[in-house]
């Protein structure tokens, strides 16, 4: 969601509250809770959607050195990688097992690729 989007929800939001009466305190809180909410959700996103080439790298590095069985596997792979929590690197895990379960499956067609040679 962008700014521009956050804050004509915040004023409809905050005129909505407005027009039922509510007391000042009872508005703050919302309000309070409302942008709290907010940025836990940008954070969200911001933080595990995106993986750079080198993080991706580090993270497959990650994975040949502590398999399954290690203790603490998530948390190594963490540190490994840099700047991602644990539960950030298991659910990056967790997509990538589904992408190959959807390959192999082949729910996911092959790509087509032009034959240089015939060009």
């Amino acid at each position: 969601m962008h700014n521009s989007n956050f804050l004509t929800i915040c004023f409809l939001f905050l005129n909505i509250l407005v027009n039922f009466s509510l007391p000042l305190y009872t508005l703050y809180l919302y309000t309070i809770t409302y942008i709290y909410i907010y940025i836990l959700i940008i954070n969200s996103m911001s933080s595990s959607g995106t993986w750079s080439a080198q993080e991706d790298k580090a993270f497959e590095r990650a994975l040949a050195v502590y398999d399954k069985d290690t203790p603490d596997r998530w948390c190594n792979v963490a540190r490994a990688v840099g700047g991602k929590s644990p539960e950030e690197v298991k659910s990056h895990y967790e997509h990538l097992v589904e992408d190959v379960k959807r390959i192999e499956s082949g729910q996911v067609p092959f790509p087509i690729y032009k034959n240089p040679k015939a060009a």
